[in-house]
């Protein structure tokens, strides 16, 4: 059935309606409302997740858990820049339950992530819709984390950069980045047909698109309010304009 909301702010609602669609659920990491069992199926499984407020934003409150070894006796846990290692399945529980026992989390599945510099990177993408209801892709960039920290956002301190430059630094050529580029372009736009399905009031999407080292694009998050400031950070801003031209809209 379809509703009236422009925005969404649950992440569990977003992708259980994301994963309806066999093309996309295939670029999502596999998430779970949090519970411990779901920590130590997804642990077990990918040996990295991560642990987010179902309703935060900015990267805000964001937990990375990984698995430091193949017996499962000994894990880590970062939080911002603190991190805290060597800790027990029990004692991991016991880390997390101020952040989890009053308010919803899930776990997702932690994706290797391109690295630039040694530093983690993702790209923001935005798709709007134009007076006729149609989606477009409007823009995309990289954002790449601080030194130590496990989350790329902007309010963290990332730095944006054009996704060309970035991806050519890593070795890529621009034939790889304009194949990149299209598969980004099409999931996205899959993605905002597939929830407009859904909540069919929706104007605009910011998709958080993780690469891993083979350069596959995943659906970290999706944001139904995106920040656009990024856009504004880098010397070129046809983006960032067209971006603001299409907000107009509505």
């Amino acid at each position: 059935m379809a509703t009236k909301s422009r925005r969404i702010a649950s992440k569990w609602i977003k992708t259980a309606v994301l994963v309806r669609n066999k093309t996309v659920r295939r670029a999502i990491p596999q998430t779970m409302l949090y519970r411990a069992s779901a920590l130590d199926k997804l642990l077990r499984r990918h040996g990295m997740v991560y642990v987010k407020p179902d309703h935060g934003s900015q990267g805000k409150g964001v937990m990375r858990v990984q698995q430091n070894n193949a017996k499962g006796t000994s894990f880590s846990v970062q939080r911002g820049d603190r991190i805290r290692s060597g800790l027990t399945w029990r004692k991991l529980v016991k880390e997390l339950r101020p952040y989890t026992r009053n308010h919803v989390h899930v776990v997702q599945r932690g994706i290797d992530l391109l690295r630039y510099n040694g530093r983690l990177l993702d790209i923001r993408a935005v798709t709007q819709v134009d007076r006729k209801w149609n989606w477009h892709f409007t823009g995309m960039v990289a954002r790449i984390a601080q030194p130590r920290k496990a989350v790329t956002n902007g309010s963290q301190g990332a730095d944006i950069t054009p996704v060309p430059f970035v991806i050519t630094r890593t070795g890529r050529s621009i034939e790889t980045y304009n194949n990149l580029e299209a598969e980004i372009r099409h999931l996205c736009l899959k993605g905002a047909r597939v929830l407009s399905r859904k909540y069919p009031f929706l104007q605009e999407l910011g998709f958080d698109i993780g690469l891993d080292q083979k350069l596959r694009p995943w659906i970290i998050e999706v944001n139904t309010r995106p920040d656009i400031k990024p856009f504004s950070k880098i010397s070129d801003l046809t983006m960032y304009h067209r971006i603001r031209r299409y907000r107009r809209n509505f």
